[in-house]
This record gives C-alpha cells, structure tokens and sequence, in this order.
C-alpha cells in the first residue's frame, strides 16, 4: 500500500508541474526544489507511518538513517525529474530545439547543397536511396523532414510567446522569429525539390515498381505468418496427441495394476491354485 502511495505522489507531481511555463532557469531550480522537498518530506513520514510500530519500538541512528535516505532519495528524484520537465519548457529549450532540427536537416546534402540542374538533383537521390525506386524514398524522406521542420515551427512559436511576456527575452524574442522564417524558406525549398522529383519521367515507373515490391513483401508476410500458425497449430496437435497415448498407457498400466491385485488376491484366498495358472477375468 505505502509503495503504491509513493508511485502516486511521484507521477502527480511531475504531471502537475509538467503544465507550467517557466520563463528562466532559476524559476525551474526553484520549483524543482520546492517539489523535491515536499516529496522527501513527504516519503520519510509516509515512511515512518508505514513502519511507526518498529519505529516505536526501536528508534536508532539505523532507523533514522532509513528514514533519511528515504527522503532525500524520493526528493531528489523527484526534484532532477521536476526540473528537467521545467526546463525543457523554457523559451532558452525551445529554441535551441528547433534549432538543432534545423541544423540536422541542413546537413544533409539533398536540402543543404545547391543543384544546378535537375540531373545533378536525380544523381544525389540515387546516390543516397540506391538504384531500384530512389524518387519514391526521396519523397517520403522529403515528406519526413516537412514533418520536423513544422514541429520545429511549433517549438518557436510557444518560444517568442512566452519570451514576450518578459522584457529580459527580447533577443530570444527576435531570435525565434528570425528562425521561424528560415524554417519557412525551408519548407518551401523542400516543396520545390519534392515537386520537381514528382515531375521526373522515371518517377510514376518508380512507384508501380515499388508498389510491386510492396506487394511482394506484404504476401511474403502473409504467408510467413500462415506458415507459423501451421507450426504452432501441428505442435499442439502433437502434443495432444502425445497426451492422449500417455493417457492410455497410464490408463492400460492402471488396469494391468488392478488385475495383478485381484490375481494376487484370489492366490491368498485360494493357497491351493498352482502358481503358473492364468486367471482370465474377459
């Protein structure tokens, strides 16, 4: 029962300040501290409820000792989870997220380098997604990064908000604005090469292909998962089958049990019947 009130004090917790929007580190050491604390307060008296009568009866420096590491050990927990949550929720986090998916995505050479001819752009994408469907790959790799940057827009668009609620954040202010329209040049760029592959000769023979493959390889699936619920049905078959023999013989080695009883039986009840007769009982 303790166990279980300790887990819910955990989980409230830091689902009750996950909810708040701290504008500046200090804020989110001071409120994990704050929540660190009460939550050690909090788990060495549970403790010491949970376990009053041996407490009672032997108060020591080991008993105390538990009840510290207890606090302290929950608290702490709690109070690294608390701020690590508050942190990430800051301005400062927010932007430096979405900056980074900016920079993730930039590195790579289909988005970050310059292509001067259309030739030049098809030689890139087979080099990176191979020979058999690269157009199709590079679409949806296109279409994952158009993903990503439009979660990096979110980041800085819950950042310049909260930044301007406070006049000390005017540059992350800015900042965050300024990467918002680089992420919007992006996503345009990124509509731009997605559309001239889509317009590429190869590109509808590339996606029969795949989809061929597809196919193939969802039937291979099928069959895959049919084979093996065969396998699993012909093993308990098996096995039922080897239950039932071993049922028999248990059952025939039983009666053979009950006629070597009434045998023996008749032998002391009859001391003059020869040994070697057979006493048929069908």
């Amino acid at each position: 029962m303790y166990k279980k009130i300790k887990f819910f004090l955990l989980v409230s917790s830091i689902c009750s300040f996950s909810y708040l929007k701290p504008i500046k580190e200090s804020r989110c050491k001071w409120w994990a501290l704050g929540v660190g604390g009460v939550t050690g307060v909090t788990s060495g008296v549970g403790t010491y409820l949970a376990l009053s009568d041996t407490f009672k009866q032997e108060l020591n420096v080991k008993n105390a000792a538990i009840l510290s590491a207890v606090g302290v050990g929950s608290g702490s927990l709690v109070g690294f989870i608390t701020y690590q949550i508050l942190l990430s929720k800051t301005p400062v986090a927010r932007y430096l997220n979405a900056k980074n998916i900016i920079k993730n995505i930039y590195s790579d050479d289909l988005i970050g380098s310059k292509f001067n001819s259309d030739e030049e752009f098809a030689k890139c994408i087979t080099v990176k997604f191979g020979t058999s469907w690269p157009l199709v790959l590079a679409r949806r790799y296109f279409e994952s990064v158009t993903y990503r940057l439009k979660d990096a827009k979110s980041l800085l668009e819950k950042s310049y908000r909260e930044a301007k609620k406070d006049s000390e954040c005017i540059k992350l202010y800015n900042r965050s604005r300024e990467l918002e329209e680089e992420v919007k040049i992006l996503i345009e760029l990124i509509t731009e090469r997605m559309s001239s592959l889509v317009c590429s000769i190869d590109y509808k023979f590339q996606v029969k292909l795949y989809e061929t493959h597809m196919e193939e390889v969802r039937r291979r699936e099928h069959e895959t998962r049919e084979r093996d619920k065969d396998r699993v049905l012909n093993y308990h078959m098996h096995a039922s089958k080897i239950n039932e023999k071993q049922k028999d013989r248990e059952s025939k080695e039983k009666i053979r049990e009950r006629e070597l009883q009434q045998k023996e039986k008749i032998v002391e009840n009859n001391p003059n019947i020869p040994a070697t007769v057979n006493v048929s009982f069908n």
